[in-house]
């Protein structure tokens, strides 16, 4: 398990175009399952943290503390039964999901074992039809990575059959790097492939 920062990440991003974004409710259920088994062999309790605006006001949806259960994930994700009416006015920006949770994370002084990034690329704005419209960054700790690496590399498939990945990028860095963090690497260029 992490040590410490400068412990090693195999961090992979997936480019998708899907129709219904992974935040989208009915491609974020298919996900679930694909994610759960990572989270399984991580330590500690699971956190999830989203951001999204309301359209054409600069306010933040307010989801409360949400967590890894079905009942967080209809919370956030879009048009799912909780959220059908108002998620429309909704503009999704990210969620991640850290295990164990950010504040544990904080609290151990520890990096986690898993982190997982939603990002929408194009959150003033919109995609082109068949423009990829979706990141997907999953950051392992390498120890677990090589222990679980069939487990993550189905996840990763998976994931990217659900979002039509159209590429799929992958490089080992620690967690902290030049005062940058492997949470905000989809900022950055990648220099590997899968």
């Amino acid at each position: 398990m992490p040590e410490d920062a400068e412990s090693q990440y195999r961090s992979i991003v997936v480019i998708g175009k899907s129709p219904l974004p992974l935040w989208h409710w009915e491609t974020w259920r298919q996900c679930v399952p694909v994610i759960a088994p990572l989270l399984a062999v991580c330590r500690d309790v699971v956190g999830v943290n989203s951001v999204q605006h309301v359209k054409g006001i600069d306010y933040n949806v307010c989801f409360g503390d949400l967590e890894w259960s079905p009942k967080g994930h209809l919370k956030w994700t879009h048009q799912s039964p909780l959220t059908r009416e108002q998620s429309h006015s909704w503009t999704f920006r990210y969620t991640e999901i850290w295990a164990p949770d950010v504040e544990i994370c904080g609290r151990e002084a520890l990096p986690p074992n898993l982190f997982l990034c939603i990002e929408n690329p194009f959150a003033a704005g919109h995609a082109r039809p068949g423009q990829f419209n979706q990141f997907v960054h999953l950051a392992v700790e390498e120890t677990l990575y090589h222990v679980y690496n069939d487990v993550v590399r189905r996840a990763v498939k998976d994931i990217a059959s659900l979002i039509d990945g159209v590429l799929t990028i992958a490089q080992i860095t620690p967690w902290v790097s030049d005062e940058e963090c492997v949470e905000s690497l989809t900022n950055r260029p990648f220099r590997g492939q899968c």
